[in-house]
């Protein structure tokens, strides 16, 4: 056995404890570094430096509006438009309480839901079935402006603020809930 342990020495490997990967987690900052560099000195002695002057100096972006300046005279009035009673402000505080990818596949059931009933419209307009057809747009229409609301809630779901105002009018909007 110790014949063998003295032949075998050199060829033994070793494992530790680093991952190799390890060795080289310097090498893609240096060589963003080094390509920065790389360009800045193409960029500098280059022939048509004149060409690449704004990625070296950037110009500042004069007569920049201020914040409160920023869209002063625009006023958003989607959220009124949108909630016209009670049963639909509750559908967009529900919209508030899921996740965005729930509240998704919940657009796609009623956009699902909505294709239903329009066709029950369609078919009792075909059949002259009025009270049918009637009823079928009434729910049409109320589904439509839940998806509108739950549409609206989605693309804003994930701005939050802790100022109530921004999602209320007033105190009383929320007991209203």
């Amino acid at each position: 056995m110790t014949d063998y342990e003295l032949q075998n020495r050199d060829k033994i490997v070793h494992k530790s404890g680093k991952n190799d990967n390890e060795i080289y987690k310097h090498f893609r900052s240096m060589l963003y570094a080094y390509l920065r560099e790389a360009f800045t000195e193409y960029f500098l002695t280059s022939k048509k430096a004149k060409l690449y002057h704004f990625i070296l100096e950037p110009e500042m972006i004069k007569n920049r509006k201020s914040a409160n300046d920023y869209l002063s005279s625009w006023k958003c009035s989607t959220y009124r438009n949108l909630v016209k009673d009670d049963s639909m402000l509750k559908w967009y505080v529900l919209a508030h309480f899921l996740t965005p990818k729930q509240l998704n596949h919940l657009v796609g059931s009623f956009k699902s839901y909505s294709v239903y009933v329009n066709d029950i419209e369609r078919r009792a307009g075909d059949t002259g079935n009025r009270e049918e057809k009637d009823a079928a747009s009434r729910e049409s229409a109320k589904v439509n402006s839940i998806i509108e609301i739950l549409t609206f809630a989605h693309e804003f779901c994930a701005r939050t603020t802790n100022v109530v105002n921004d999602y209320f009018a007033d105190y009383e909007e929320i007991e209203r809930i």
